[in-house]
C-alpha cells in the first residue's frame, strides 16, 4: 500500500507547487479561481486527500504521517529546478532533517 502512498506524496507536492506557480502569475486572490492551473492544482490535492484517506485504513498513521512530509521535499525540488528559486542554507537545513527523519522512521520500520 506504501505504492499509493508514493502517488499521494507526488501527487501534493506537485498540487503544492502548481498552486505556488499559479499564485505567482495570477493578480489578487479572486483571479484565482478562474486560473486553470491553479484549479487543476486544488483537484490534485483532494484527490491527494482522498487516496491518503484510503491508505490509512491499510497503514499505521505513525507511518503514513511522516512519509507524507515528503509532498513538501517534491514541492521545494520543483520550485528550484522550474521556478529557479534559490533555497537559503535554512530550507536546505530543513531539507536534510526531514530526510534524516525519515530514515530514522525507516529503521523502526524494520525493526
Amino acid at each position: 500500500m506504501l505504492w499509493l502512498l508514493s502517488f499521494a506524496i507526488l501527487m501534493l507536492g506537485v498540487s503544492l507547487f502548481l498552486q505556488k506557480y499559479a499564485n505567482m502569475k495570477t493578480k489578487g486572490w479572486k483571479a484565482l479561481f478562474t486560473n486553470k492551473i491553479w484549479l487543476f492544482a486544488v483537484v490534485l490535492a483532494f484527490l491527494h486527500f482522498l487516496v491518503y484517506m484510503y491508505v490509512l485504513g491499510f497503514e499505521r498513521l505513525a507511518i503514513v504521517q511522516p512519509l507524507m512530509s515528503l509532498s513538501i521535499v517534491v514541492a521545494m525540488i520543483c520550485s528550484v529546478m522550474f521556478l529557479k528559486e534559490k533555497m537559503p542554507k535554512t530550507d536546505i537545513i530543513g531539507f536534510l532533517l526531514i530526510l534524516l527523519g525519515l530514515f530514522f522512521i525507516g529503521g523502526a520500520i524494520i525493526l
